[in-house]
């Protein structure tokens, strides 16, 4: 499968793009899926995954696709608790928050560089996003007893196509 028809790809590699390769000098790692078990020194991380798919007969010639997904913006919770520079107005979540959906003061758009501005602005081409998008924060306890602050962005992404 190209990465022009894979959606997961599609969007990783959008989002790679525009957010860049690291957060306040830390590296980010992108996965294709969430492994389950992500090393610390792997984090901050941002996964996308596929939830499911639907493939529509839209008429004789053409289909539309619906692929349903999620994009996990992922840090290491005890960043908040450990080290001598922990700021208190300035933990994980509020990280988490800008980086999915910091805007600017007076237009109220989101910024290019944040996983919305990305979803809302940047897709081009035959993709379009779904009418919603949905967020939820919260705190994960890992495979491996690692405990992470994550947001999960959850959205749908349109495609029609011919299919003769």
């Amino acid at each position: 499968m190209s990465p022009d028809t894979d959606s997961v790809a599609f969007v990783l590699n959008l989002l790679r793009t525009a957010i860049g390769e690291s957060f306040e000098e830390r590296n980010i790692t992108y996965y294709d899926g969430d492994p389950g078990v992500i090393p610390h020194i792997n984090l901050p991380a941002i996964v996308v995954e596929l939830l499911r798919d639907d493939d529509t007969k839209a008429s004789r010639s053409e289909n539309d696709l619906t692929d349903s997904l999620v994009v996990k913006v992922i840090f290491n919770k005890k960043d908040d608790y450990t080290g001598e520079k922990v700021d208190p107005l300035n933990l994980t979540h509020r990280k988490i928050r800008r980086t999915i959906g910091a805007r600017d003061e007076t237009t109220k758009r989101y910024y290019p560089n944040t996983v919305k501005g990305v979803l809302t602005e940047g897709l081009g081409g035959d993709r379009r996003i779904g009418k919603a998008m949905s967020t939820e924060y919260g705190v994960v306890e890992r495979k491996d007893g690692l405990e992470t602050a994550e947001g999960h962005v959850t959205f749908q992404l349109l495609q029609s196509f011919n299919v003769n």
